[in-house]
């Protein structure tokens, strides 16, 4: 009877067993739900700019890839990254890199939300027994978010969510725009760049047009200061090279209509891509609607192809190319006009500035709507100016009397006491494979600078260095920017509205010259300005270690 009742017993938990095995195996096991994601908040009132790494630990490494230098010294990951600013080592994996990250940005102050491995373990290494060492204590709660004051009055300050852990410099900083960074950011569609960023028509036309004003009055200040300073010292006597308030005006009305366009504007959008060939950073600009500074400064610009800069020389320095309507060269010259007027002043007869403002107007009207600006090094020191010409004859005389007014004596003293010109000679001459033209060569103790022009096909060409004739032997290239796939691409991405575009190989004349290229340019695409910047990993790292970065 006994053993018969052990039977029953096997059988029936054996039974079981077998039951829960399949029952296990249809069912899987049971997941318990996350909690339900806390619902999005407004944009704080002091927003400015609002960013998404779509993959961090990825583009991070891209980037070090990339870049190279110290930058490979850095942490690996992004977790990696946030703990070595808040001092806490551990932290680095509980920071999930393959998730998107997200910052926000207010007005001097940020937020970074990274998503959290664990949130327990997280906290565990903060403020639990594994901690190193007693860096923060827990604060506050704001909602579902718990706030870790740093032991150290400037240590950084933590946020910790079910999913997310936050860091900002303050509390005010992680109260004011944690919330939006990890509620509102994870729930806007996501892009497909690498890195997307944002700024609001309050930021632009608030924070950092204030800002931007505020650094160019403390600029403007301090010239102004400096002249008089200057003055002082030399008994009241003004410079002898030109007036600086004049300049600084000149300049005052360039800032304002820039900044004034700023203010108006009612986006700006920025993406950042990192890949094996380039470093790409475009910023869209959307003015407000209606009637503007913004859409006016929109309106002015006046675009069309790269074709004559990818054809130019792809050995310069730099080369700075743009493109102007006919209203936009008359404007400028008056401008210009008007300010030589200001700062020259009495040191050069008031005939004579006459006779140059109306060789500037002359120009404008002669010239044609593109013109660039370009600087070599090497044994071919020099800049080159190039000028389109619908008809090269009728801009050709105008250049001529502009440099015979050079050789007057009121404008000749004014270069001789401001700059040091001895003498100014003009000759004919017949450049190497280009054809005829005319060459000035000015003399200074120390230097024989020489300076020629002509006329080429729909263009006039003016060269000035050491040499002009070497100089102006690179019109005919045996290298163009074009010939360069890296620059093409560039170039062409640039859309076929560009303003103005600049194209530099600053490591070329190097002990060890390289190719790298950067290209940066402005167009117009569907109402709205885009900037557009493509680099090279290592023109980034000689830019950081030029900073001298601690």
């Amino acid at each position: 009877m006994k053993n018969r009742q052990l039977w029953v017993v096997a059988v029936v938990f054996a039974a079981a067993l077998v039951a829960w095995y399949l029952l296990g195996r249809k069912r899987g096991p049971v997941d318990v739900p996350p909690p339900p994601p806390e619902p999005p908040v407004e944009a704080p009132k002091n927003l400015v700019a609002e960013a998404v790494v779509a993959t961090p630990d990825a583009i991070w490494h891209k980037a070090q890839t990339a870049v190279g230098g110290f930058l490979v010294l850095a942490p690996p990951t992004l977790g990696g990254v946030l703990a070595a600013y808040v001092g806490e080592p551990e932290l680095a994996a509980s920071v999930d890199g393959s998730l998107p990250a997200y910052a926000a940005l207010g007005e001097g102050d940020w937020v970074i939300a990274a998503h959290v491995a664990s949130a327990s373990r997280a906290r565990e290494l903060l403020l639990g027994a594994e901690a190193s060492a007693p860096r923060f204590a827990p604060e506050a709660k704001a909602g579902a978010l718990e706030i870790l004051r740093p032991e150290s009055p400037s240590g950084a300050w933590i946020g910790l969510s079910r999913a997310f852990i936050l860091v900002a410099p303050d509390r005010r900083s992680l109260e004011e725009l944690g919330p939006y960074a990890y509620r509102t950011l994870p729930t806007k569609p996501p892009s497909s760049a690498a890195i997307s960023a944002s700024a609001t028509q309050a930021g632009l036309g608030g924070w950092l047009h204030a800002s931007l004003e505020q650094r160019w009055g403390s600029l403007r200040k301090y010239l102004l200061d400096k002249d008089d300073e200057d003055r002082k010292a030399h008994g009241g006597r003004a410079p002898d090279f030109a007036d600086p308030k004049g300049l600084v005006a000149a300049l005052q009305t360039v800032v304002d209509r820039h900044l004034g366009a700023l203010g108006a504007m009612q986006s700006a959008e920025a993406i950042l891509d990192i890949d094996d060939a380039a470093i790409t950073l475009r910023v869209d600009l959307t003015p407000l609607e209606g009637d503007n500074a913004a859409a006016h400064w929109l309106d002015a610009f006046h675009g069309g192809s790269t074709a004559p800069l990818a054809a130019q020389d792809a050995d310069a320095l730099f080369t700075l190319f743009w493109r102007t309507s006919a209203p936009e060269r008359a404007a400028t010259a008056k401008d210009a006009s008007g300010t030589l007027g200001e700062t020259l002043g009495d040191r050069v007869p008031a005939s004579q500035r006459d006779d140059l403002a109306a060789l500037l107007l002359g120009a404008a009207e002669q010239r044609g709507d593109w013109a660039s600006v370009s600087f070599r090094g090497g044994a071919a020191t020099g800049v080159i100016v190039r000028l389109a010409a619908p008809d090269p004859k009728k801009l050709l005389p105008v250049v001529d009397k502009t440099f015979d007014l050079a050789r007057k004596p009121g404008l000749g003293g004014w270069l001789h006491d401001a700059l040091g010109v001895k003498s100014l000679t003009i000759d004919p001459h017949d450049f190497p494979s280009l054809g005829p033209g005319r060459r000035a060569h000015a003399a200074r103790e120390g230097l024989q600078l020489d300076v020629g022009w002509l006329a080429r096909g729909d263009e006039v060409d003016i060269g000035g260095g050491l040499d002009c004739d070497a100089l102006l032997a690179s019109l005919a290239p045996a290298r163009r920017y074009g010939d360069d796939p890296v620059v093409a691409s560039a170039l062409n991405a640039l859309g076929p509205e560009v303003a103005w575009a600049l194209v530099g190989r600053p490591l070329s004349q190097g002990a060890s010259p390289r190719s790298d290229a950067e290209v940066l340019g402005l167009a117009k695409d569907q109402g709205k300005a885009r900037l557009t910047f493509r680099t090279t990993g290592l023109l980034v790292r000689q830019l950081l270690a030029s900073l001298d970065l601690p």
